[in-house]
């Protein structure tokens, strides 16, 4: 009412709590940060669904999923002969990986 909200983002919703805020909030929200990597990916279903709902997902812990995985995605093997096979770093190889899915991504690492 008074100006102060001009877009909304939320962070760490699954799909059942962004419906709620899409039932329950006048401002829809345009972005959905969760952490995303090649071992935590969002299900096809769900990243379809926030498609089709207009919310941008953007991918937080690329790089670097910390304790969730047993495995740095920048030495895993799979990664590595990508990265290899096309004469790129595995950062960049993992980062394609998200925009090809049509996914914003914060590069950052812990």
């Amino acid at each position: 009412e008074r100006g102060r909200c001009r877009q909304l983002g939320l962070s760490n919703f699954g799909q059942e709590a962004v419906q709620q805020i899409l039932s329950q909030s006048r401002f829809r929200p345009v972005a959905l940060q969760n952490q995303f990597s090649i071992y935590e990916p969002c299900t096809v279903p769900y990243l379809e669904w926030l498609q089709k709902e207009g919310i941008q997902l953007v991918a937080a812990s690329t790089l670097n999923p910390g304790a969730t995985a047993n495995l740095d995605p920048m030495k895993d093997p799979h990664v590595l002969e990508i990265a290899a096979a096309h004469g790129r770093s595995s950062a960049q190889v993992l980062l394609r990986w998200l925009l090809h899915r049509g996914i914003s991504v914060l590069p950052r690492s812990r």
